[in-house]
């Protein structure tokens, strides 16, 4: 799971993530991605626009259900998506990068606010 962190909830963190999963879109299995509800074919399509337009492109490419593939926002939003994962089952969530526009901010933040309270909201 990608995780961006952005205190701001800013258009930065989303692009971060967008950029993300634009460069890695042509690289994902096409039965995973049907098995989690996504459409092979958007990432097929972001994939051509990644290498036709460039990075910057294909992020703007990238459509809300893409976006799904990651965790983005401020740590509000962070923590909704996490509840949302466990609603759905999910057992183990692991963060990846991106981590932010701001690298040591997110980490302080994931550290001070979004660990401690998933953790205890969610630990079993």
């Amino acid at each position: 799971m990608h995780l961006v962190l952005d205190r701001r909830r800013s258009r930065a963190a989303r692009l971060q993530l967008a950029r993300h999963i634009a460069q890695y879109s042509g690289s994902l299995s096409p039965d995973a991605l049907v098995e989690e509800g996504l459409d092979p074919a958007e990432f097929q399509m972001v994939q051509r626009v990644v290498l036709d337009e460039g990075l910057d492109a294909g992020a703007r490419a990238v459509t809300a259900g893409m976006m799904t593939l990651g965790v983005w926002g401020g740590p509000d939003d962070v923590l909704d998506q996490i509840a949302t994962l466990v609603d759905h089952g999910v057992e183990h969530i692991s963060f990846g990068p991106p981590m932010g526009p701001d690298l040591n901010e997110a980490l302080r933040v994931f550290g001070s606010k979004v660990f401690p309270e998933a953790r205890r909201a969610f630990a079993t």
